[in-house]
């Protein structure tokens, strides 16, 4: 991830100045609401639902030097660095290190838009970058692992890692040993809901598989996810009851009686 400072006056990328002179940074940010239509008379009811991702408006002053590259080169190299894309052919993501960003909260940032403006007075161009925070909900949900690793070291996602692949031993045990083939599928299934998700979370986090969405069970953020998974850690519970409730017992052994025809034989050899 690429590092994007502001400082005297000027912008870098990793160390690499951009073309031009800052002249003025703005960050607005704003509440989100959701706005629902009473009726004609009172207008609309506004219900605030949290707030809006920040933006971020950098302005930089592009002049032609009299033994240097004019204006219009250095808004090329502005434009090529910044509609530049990662490994995956999306926007790069910038890392911030800007003390007003960072006071608001502010640690990395898209580009989303770059304008340019120019008049007949004099060879300048202003050219304004607009960035936006990246905050997306997927980082809640998808770095469960990465935060326990982060928190409790390798032992951590050591022991996370064990205990899915022990929850999924188990539950391919129970649907083998099910009453019938409706449980079979039932252990199937729920074993199913909780693997699959836990195997691709812990994939998008170790960066071996692009990001899903996917929450991990038990760990991420979201009530609707951590009900579901309960609820099939339940019926999981309840096909194994039915399968040992099922299961044949095995009959003891009868002890031959000491005067029995079998008693004597062994005794005579």
């Amino acid at each position: 991830m690429a590092l994007l400072t502001w400082e005297d006056g000027l912008i870098r990328i990793d160390g690499q100045n951009l073309p031009g002179d800052l002249v003025d940074l703005t960050v607005d940010n704003r509440v989100r609401f959701d706005e629902q239509s009473v009726d004609a008379s009172s207008g609309k009811k506004r219900t605030p639902l949290g707030w809006e991702d920040i933006e971020v408006n950098a302005t930089l002053r592009l002049s032609t030097e009299a033994d240097g590259p004019d204006c219009y080169d250095g808004l090329e190299i502005i434009n090529k660095i910044f509609r530049g894309t990662d490994d995956q052919a999306n926007p790069k993501i910038y890392q911030i290190d800007n003390r007003h960003l960072l006071a608001r909260g502010v640690s990395e940032l898209i580009f989303s838009g770059l304008s340019s403006a120019e008049t007949d007075q004099d060879d300048t161009i202003m050219a304004t970058m607009t960035f936006v925070e990246n905050n997306p909900p997927v980082v809640k949900t998808e770095r469960a692992v990465a935060k326990s690793a982060f928190e409790q070291s390798l032992a951590g996602v050591v022991a996370v890692a064990f205990t899915f692949l022990l929850l999924i031993y188990r539950g391919l045990k129970i649907a083998m040993s099910a009453a019938d083939y409706s449980g079979v599928y039932l252990a199937l299934g729920c074993t199913l809901v909780v693997g699959l998700p836990a195997f691709f979370n812990m994939a998008v986090a170790t960066a071996l598989l692009p990001t899903k969405g996917l929450p991990l069970p038990f760990f991420s953020y979201g009530g609707t996810n951590l009900l579901v998974c309960f609820a099939a850690m339940g019926i999981l519970l309840n096909v194994a009851g039915r399968g040992r409730a099922a299961a044949p017992v095995k009959a003891p052994r009868p002890k031959p009686e000491p005067n029995s025809p079998a008693v004597l034989v062994g005794a005579n050899l």
